[in-house]
């Protein structure tokens, strides 16, 4: 398979990401009007982005699951980037960051509290709370750090979707005890809000309470979210043939291809002539032994069809 290109390829990807950059803004706005536009939380990967803050302490607090104890099987927090250094996650335990919990998913290995910031992922190596629907996980930084991102999910590899944390608040701390919130669900759409009917009827509802400024944003974020999609859409995709050495073919007994019996040679009828080709011709030289012996003018068939 190819994908074919398009003439305005360039261009495409050029308003694409406008339209991403106007929806961050529009759902930036709006959350300061209290209306939540972000994606809803899945099960691979989560990203929290604020305001820089110094912070020693993050906390993750769950107040409901999807299904059963909450799972995060990495929880990553980034320092903010500067001219002279990169972003890095500075809540692995070989930077020096320490965890704690409300509580550990007791007698199991694989989901030990340690797991939740060991730089693996997977639900072979994560924490999972002994509360059912709700708890909290605390990474301690070496010290203190300005930060502005968390990533976090259930299981980055995709073989678990349960367990998945809908309803969280993240806080943060310099001093312990003195938390501020720098995340939350509450900006999110509901945990099914993309269903497209779900979403329909969540924005039908906010539309009702609010005011023409929030509307009109409202309005303009479903328009420019159904041009992502139309933008996102991939590449027409054309079957060009399978490009690889042929296998050897063969006569077949009574025409059974489960009774082979002399190896043959790519050729054309015997009364129409021959390609003239080794039974191991590869397959660039097959094709065009066939093209030119298809446009040959002494080719009877060519001429019928036409």
């Amino acid at each position: 398979d190819r994908p074919l290109r398009a003439t305005d390829d360039a261009d495409r990807a050029a308003r694409l990401a406008e339209v991403r950059t106007e929806l961050s803004r529009l759902e930036t706005e709006l959350a300061e009007r209290g209306v939540g536009l972000r994606p809803p939380v899945n099960a691979r990967e989560n990203e929290e982005r604020f305001a820089p803050v110094m912070a020693r302490f993050v906390r993750f607090t769950i107040h409901a699951t999807n299904q059963g104890e909450p799972c995060i099987d990495e929880l990553e927090i980034f320092s903010a980037a500067t001219p002279d250094a990169a972003a890095r996650n500075v809540a692995l335990a070989s930077a020096g960051a320490t965890a704690t919990s409300s509580g550990d998913f007791p007698n199991n290995p694989k989901h030990r509290l340690e797991h939740i910031h060991d730089g693996r992922f997977g639900n072979s190596q994560s924490w999972i709370s002994n509360q059912n629907g709700g708890g909290w996980a605390q990474i301690e930084l070496a010290e203190p750090t300005r930060i502005d991102r968390i990533v976090w999910q259930r299981d980055r590899e995709q073989q678990f979707a349960d367990r998945l944390a809908i309803d969280y608040v993240i806080e943060v701390a310099e001093q312990p005890g003195e938390w501020r919130v720098v995340a939350s669900s509450q900006d999110r759409l509901p945990f099914q809000g993309s269903n497209d009917e779900t979403l329909r009827k969540y924005l039908s509802e906010l539309a009702k309470s609010a005011d023409d400024a929030t509307r009109a944003r409202i309005d303009r974020w479903k328009a420019l979210r159904a041009e992502r999609q139309q933008l996102d859409r991939p590449a027409l995709v054309a079957y060009a043939g399978k490009f690889q050495t042929p296998p050897p073919t063969y006569r077949l007994y009574r025409g059974d291809p489960m009774q082979p019996r002399d190896q043959v040679a790519p050729d054309s009828l015997e009364v129409l002539g021959s390609l003239g080709l080794d039974k191991a011709a590869p397959e660039q030289q097959r094709r065009v032994a066939f093209a030119n012996w298809l446009i040959a003018a002494d080719n009877p068939l060519t001429a019928r069809v036409m």
